[in-house]
């Protein structure tokens, strides 16, 4: 297990590493992190960011205990050792984390599991009738990677 665990951990930090050495449009500064805002770069209530890393994940085996199962150990790795904010990478769409007034915020993943309808009747909630209908599309990596030859996120 240790094995596959360091490997979830080594996959994590590399798509980290990738994130923040991308180029990344400005977010509305109250959907990003403190830790996250990179420092002069606010402008008219857009910041920019980066991910960091988490000083406390104990949110984290909580939120998995509401939920009918464990999440993979590469998100697990990545959402357990890090901060950011909710965006786009590619395809993929990740949820923020970290977020101050996560109540507030529709986009922060301990709220967004839980909205989800799906989850909510695996979970066993049966007031589903003010979530949103959300896609339960998966999509699989592209033939060629998630990253181009420069070792950059494609889309991102």
């Amino acid at each position: 297990m240790a094995k596959r665990q360091n490997m979830a951990v080594e996959r994590a930090d590399a798509f980290v590493a990738a994130v923040n050495a991308s180029a990344r449009m400005a977010l509305p500064c109250e959907g990003v992190p403190e830790r996250c805002r990179l420092p002069a770069t606010a402008s008219e209530g857009s910041c920019g960011w980066r991910v960091v890393s988490a000083p406390d994940a104990g949110w984290l085996s909580e939120l998995e205990d509401q939920l009918p199962y464990r999440w993979p150990l590469t998100f697990r790795a990545l959402i357990g050792r890090y901060l950011f904010p909710s965006f786009v990478c590619g395809p993929l769409r990740l949820y923020s984390v970290g977020v101050k007034d996560f109540a507030a915020e529709d986009t922060e993943l301990r709220i967004a599991v839980m909205r989800d309808r799906l989850c909510s009747r695996l979970c066993g909630s049966t007031d589903t009738s003010r979530l949103p209908a959300l896609p339960m599309a998966v999509r699989h990596p592209p033939q060629s990677g998630w990253l181009d030859e420069l070792g950059r996120l494609k889309g991102g």
